[in-house]
């Protein structure tokens, strides 16, 4: 019967060490909230866990909370749960995520409207929208008629002139192209 005591104390022990030393999310503190969503569009109701993670996250904890239809839960939060994430607070914070949202598909649709006004505004600039392969040959078409031309000069002013006249302007209209292809690609339309 000692044995057995014995045995049966040593196991005890051993738990509560084990306990001790080992902390089990199945022991941890957990807090939970719940929130009235009824009336919230189903778009709200996806983002009642994106928006508990931010407030958690702007209290201090970098934790995704579990989310159960409207009861919301941290384990072991370290900031005051209830006072923090209310049904207001979660709802400022989606209309937040969603004003964000909105400004973001702005700045994308804007962007994309500089790029096609470039292409197809009133410049026609097409290099934005052009192959490689045809732009290469447009660039040697372009060297070979400047070449005809300057290979037609005879004196250093009429070569002069040349790369002043045609030269320099066209490969300043090709940097201007190329520089409004990259800018309206980049959604800056100026």
């Amino acid at each position: 019967m000692v044995d057995v005591l014995r045995a049966s104390m040593k196991y005890i022990a051993f738990c509560l060490i084990y306990l001790w030393m080992m902390p089990s999310p199945a022991l941890a503190a957990q807090v939970c909230v719940t929130i009235d969503s009824l009336a919230w569009t189903r778009e709200q109701q996806n983002l009642v866990a994106t928006a508990s993670y931010h407030l958690a996250f702007s209290s201090g904890q970098n934790t995704v909370p579990t989310v159960t239809g409207d009861q919301i839960c941290y384990n072991d939060p370290t900031f005051d749960v209830p006072s923090t994430v209310t049904t207001a607070s979660v709802l400022s914070k989606i209309d937040a995520i969603l004003a964000q949202r909105s400004v973001d598909l702005a700045n994308a649709a804007v962007k994309q409207q500089a790029f096609a006004d470039e292409v197809t505004g009133v410049t026609g600039n097409d290099l934005c929208s052009a192959e490689l392969s045809e732009i290469e040959i447009r660039i040697d078409n372009r060297v070979a008629a400047l070449q005809a031309q300057l290979d037609a000069t005879t004196t250093a002013t009429e070569v002069k002139a040349h790369i002043r006249n045609q030269l320099y302007p066209a490969l300043g209209t090709v940097f201007k192209r190329i520089a409004k292809c990259l800018r309206a690609r980049a959604g800056s339309g100026q």
